[in-house]
């Protein structure tokens, strides 16, 4: 579990949109988690002992089972609402799951302000004639957060490898030119760090260059490049094998950055 708490504790309606999205690697029941990342480094926030849900029932049932964009647009406005109502209770708006035809309202706050929230929700709801479930539970740790809304290691990577390629998207590149892509693993150990070059090689990656930081934690850097596709899927796949190799030496992969192609 990651997070550190916060002293200085900012009022729900001030607290930064920190959006990140990602979808599951479950072919058989997917689904797709929108969490904001602001609460990574700054939960649990003081105050907050108690998680709150909202599960919805979505009734345009796709074969997905993540609902299409009707639902997107009347259910997307309900979870305003709630978050909007929950604010006013003292309650956080964190994330939203959807999937198996449930769309899951995520929030934190205080015990004591459930009973309200829950009426709340309930008038808000029951106008709208959705199908629903309420519940709350003590989480004081914030565990559902960092334990199960939070993106894996390697959905994280997935989640900035989205980034690089949307920045690229931006600049007026299609996506569709291989081109040399650079990237940036680090190390504590020489001798792990010359044991993943070789190992690199092997799969076609070539060193550009070996650097030493005498005050990083990791202070033993390597700079590998190889031309590859930069669409996500398959940057990804890349990534993840630069990944995984780095873990099997003890590295810390970093990173990649490549050329703007129009």
């Amino acid at each position: 579990m990651s997070g550190i708490g916060s002293e200085a504790v900012l009022p729900p309606s001030d607290v930064p949109d920190s959006w990140n999205v990602y979808l599951s690697r479950d072919l058989t029941n997917p689904s797709s988690t929108l969490y904001n990342h602001w609460f990574h480094d700054h939960a649990p926030v003081k105050g907050t002992d108690t998680l709150f849900w909202v599960d919805m029932k979505i009734q345009d049932q796709e074969p997905h089972g993540m609902g299409g964009s009707d639902t997107k647009d009347k259910i997307g406005r309900l979870e305003d609402q709630i978050f909007e109502l929950a604010a006013k209770q003292g309650f956080y708006g964190v994330a939203h799951v959807r999937g198996n035809g449930v769309w899951k309202v995520v929030l934190y706050g205080p015990g004591d302000g459930g009973v309200n929230l829950d009426e709340a929700v309930r008038n808000v709801l029951s106008a709208a004639k959705i199908p629903f479930e309420t519940g709350s539970r003590p989480d004081p740790k914030w565990s559902y957060y960092f334990d199960t809304l939070f993106p894996d290691a390697e959905r994280w990577r997935w989640i900035c490898d989205s980034w690089v390629v949307e920045n690229l998207r931006k600049h007026g590149d299609s996506l569709e030119k291989r081109r040399n892509v650079d990237h940036w693993i680090y190390f504590s150990r020489k001798e792990d760090q010359e044991a993943f070059i070789k190992s690199a090689m092997s799969e076609g990656f070539k060193l550009t260059r070996e650097t030493y930081d005498s005050l990083g934690e990791r202070p033993f850097g390597v700079h590998l490049s190889r031309t590859d596709s930069v669409k996500l899927d398959d940057i990804h796949q890349v990534v993840m094998k630069l990944f995984n190799l780095s873990k099997k030496h003890n590295g810390e992969y970093d990173g990649w950055e490549t050329s703007v192609e129009k």
